[in-house]
């Protein structure tokens, strides 16, 4: 399976199919945190709160979205695990 991102008709295939990998979950999970992340400090950003300590922020914050995202992963089992983003979702919630 390949990580597609911008041809969702065959991302929807292949889960479909349940041919989504752990670890083409791990990269969907990162890249979506990377793109609410993105998202929340460009619109701090050019809301008009602009201090050196915003890039600053958001670079920490996307290093621990990484990390933790990564952790949870291997947690999770790594490549044998199973069932990555359903369970990183559930437990986002409450945390």
């Amino acid at each position: 399976m390949a990580f597609h991102i911008w041809r969702t008709h065959r991302l929807r295939d292949d889960l479909a199919r349940g041919e989504v990998t752990q670890l083409d979950s791990l990269k969907y999970m990162m890249g979506s945190a990377f793109l609410y992340a993105f998202a929340l400090y460009s619109a701090l950003w050019f809301g008009g709160y602009r201090d050196w300590t915003l890039p600053f922020e958001a670079a920490i914050v996307l290093a621990i979205s990484a990390f933790g995202t990564h952790e949870a992963f291997l947690a999770n089992g790594g490549s044998s695990g199973r069932d990555f983003i359903l369970r990183f979702a559930s437990i986002a919630v409450p945390i």
